[in-house]
C-alpha cells in the first residue's frame, strides 16, 4: 500500500503516512540523535508539526517492519538484526523526494554504512541530557513498566553505574556532529524551537495575534 502525496508521489507508509504539507524546503533532511530517555523522538515530532516536513522514526520503522518491539529484536535477535532493518530502511528515507526529519536510534550513527551515509547527506543534530536526568528517567520508567528500557537493562534491575557506563558507551556514537543542543530540563516544545532557532529555519507566520 503506497500513500499519495502532491505532484503524483508516491511513498510507502512507514516514511510518510500522513501526507504532509511542508512550510519549508530545507537543503537536506535532519537526522536527530540522542540517549534514550533524551526526548529526541518527541522533540523530532514536535519539530515536524511546527515545520510540516514529514517524520521518521528509526526505532517506529523497524518494529513495523519486524513485527516486534525494539527492546524484543535486541534481546531476542541480537543487535545486528535491528542494524540490518535499518540498512534496508534508510535509503528510502534518504532518497525521498521531500526532506524528512529523522529520529536515529541510539547506534544508527555507530553503523559503518549508515553513520558517513548520514553524516554526508543530512544535517545531524545531536540532543544531549545529564546523565543523572537520562538515568533517573530511565530508573522511574522501569518502575512502572519494568520491560521499558529492557535493551538496555537486559533485564535487571537499573544499577546506576552499570547503566551509566552503557549509556557513556552510546553517546561517544553521538560525537562528530553538526549540531548539539543541552536539553536539561528543558520541554520537547522548547528543544524543537531551539533546534529550529540554532538551524536558522525561517517559518512563515500563518496567523498573528489581533492587535488591541
Amino acid at each position: 500500500m503506497h500513500c499519495l502525496r502532491g505532484r503524483g508521489e508516491r511513498l510507502s507508509p512507514d516514511i510518510d503516512y500522513y501526507g504532509y504539507t511542508p512550510l519549508i524546503t530545507p537543503d537536506q533532511p535532519l537526522a536527530l540523535v540522542g540517549l534514550p530517555a533524551a526526548h529526541v523522538g518527541g522533540t523530532a515530532r514536535l519539530v515536524s508539526s511546527f515545520t510540516g516536513l514529514p517524520l521518521f522514526w528509526m526505532d517506529r520503522a523497524v518494529e513495523h517492519r519486524a513485527g516486534a518491539s525494539i527492546d524484543a529484536i535486541v534481546l531476542e535477535k541480537g543487535d545486528q538484526v535491528r542494524r540490518e532493518h535499518e540498512r534496508a530502511l534508510l535509503p528510502r528515507v534518504l532518497d525521498a523526494p521531500t526532506p524528512h526529519v529523522m529520529v536515529l536510534s541510539e547506534v544508527t550513527l555507530a553503523d559503518p554504512e549508515l553513520g558517513p551515509a548520514l553524516r554526508s547527506r543530512t544535517t545531524v543534530f545531536a540532543l544531549r541530557r545529564h546523565l543523572d536526568e537520562v538515568i533517573a528517567t530511565i530508573a522511574a520508567a522501569h518502575e512502572k513498566r519494568p520491560t521499558a528500557y529492557a535493551r538496555l537493562l537486559l533485564g535487571r534491575k537499573p544499577d546506576p553505574a552499570a547503566l551509566a557506563e552503557e549509556l557513556q558507551r552510546l553517546a561517544a556514537h553521538h560525537q562528530d556532529v553538526d549540531h548539539e543542543l543541552d536539553v536539561t530540563g528543558m520541554h520537547p516544545q522548547h528543544a524543537a524551537q531551539a533546534v529550529i532557532d540554532a538551524l536558522g529555519w525561517k517559518l512563515p507566520v500563518i496567523w498573528e495575534r489581533p492587535k488591541d
